[in-house]
């Protein structure tokens, strides 16, 4: 016996099939394309990818930490997850900082463990091809921590893109401090 439900769809399209509609014939070309976030940190930007972001938080409540590494600002719970916070200010070379309406917690997975990267702001979503991406390391302008393993260059603007595993290492380990925890 037929399903009248089944029947019904079997003439119409599904919102899936949309997808190959639109795309047609070239959708090998939109699947090579990263997604990344642009972000702020003191006056620079920088890039890191949406597929290593969990969510992105409003300020909220930070908890200081005693004896945590310099770089860890403190930690936030998060729906009962307790989670650490890395301050980039900090391990860009500049002061603390103040907060504002725009500064933000990116949160972010690295080896089965959440982090939550404190950054001045969010500034807009970008697309890159393979071709737009570079493999060089460099470090932050002000310092000596090579976070940046990945270029981006698109028409005239070029931006690093931010390593979440070397940050969560450095941040762990803590010993590149070269502002003072003051200022």
């Amino acid at each position: 016996m037929a399903d009248p439900l089944i029947d019904q769809f079997k003439d119409m399209k599904s919102f899936f099939s949309l997808r190959g509609d639109l795309d047609g014939e070239r959708q090998e070309e939109y699947s090579d394309f990263e997604q990344l976030i642009g972000l702020n940190v003191d006056q620079e930007e920088f890039l890191l990818p949406i597929s290593e972001i969990s969510e992105i938080l409003i300020l909220s409540t930070i908890t200081y930490v005693p004896r945590a590494p310099k770089y860890i600002e403190g930690v936030i719970n998060l729906r009962g997850i307790i989670i650490p916070t890395i301050n980039l200010r900090k391990m860009a070379g500049h002061s603390r900082g103040r907060n504002t309406q725009n500064t933000r917690i990116i949160v972010v997975k690295h080896v089965n463990m959440f982090f939550g990267l404190i950054v001045d702001g969010i500034t807009y979503v970008q697309s890159l091809a393979p071709n737009d991406i570079a493999h060089q390391s460099l470090p932050f302008k002000d310092s000596n921590i090579d976070v940046i393993t990945r270029i981006a260059k698109k028409d005239d603007q070029i931006c690093g893109i931010l390593d979440i595993g070397k940050i969560v290492e450095i941040a762990a380990d803590g010993k590149l401090l070269t502002v003072d925890e003051d200022e």
